[in-house]
């Protein structure tokens, strides 16, 4: 099944999944700054932490299938049959 690609929607959807993932970024580095501040807050560091290296896989898991499909999408599959018309030799 042919999939119709709009490679400036796919171009501008991957820059704003970039910059919310920069901005979330930057809110958890706050918020791990804050708990470590706090007496007894090893725990709920922990869990931020995690949440955080989730969400991380997450973003590098849907970055890895856009950059995919760009790929197939410039630069088709290899398995596409090519048919090519060789000159007659007379």
């Amino acid at each position: 099944m042919e999939e119709d690609i709009d490679m400036n929607l796919l171009s501008i959807l991957k820059t704003e999944i970039r910059d919310n993932f920069q901005s979330l970024d930057t809110c958890q580095n706050e918020v791990s700054e804050q708990l470590l501040e706090l007496k007894d807050a090893v725990q709920e560091y922990l869990d931020n932490m995690e949440d955080a290296e989730n969400y991380r896989s997450s973003y590098i898991e849907m970055c890895s299938r856009v950059d995919l499909k760009i790929r197939e999408t410039v630069a088709p599959s290899e398995t596409e049959s090519k048919s090519f018309e060789l000159p007659q030799i007379e």
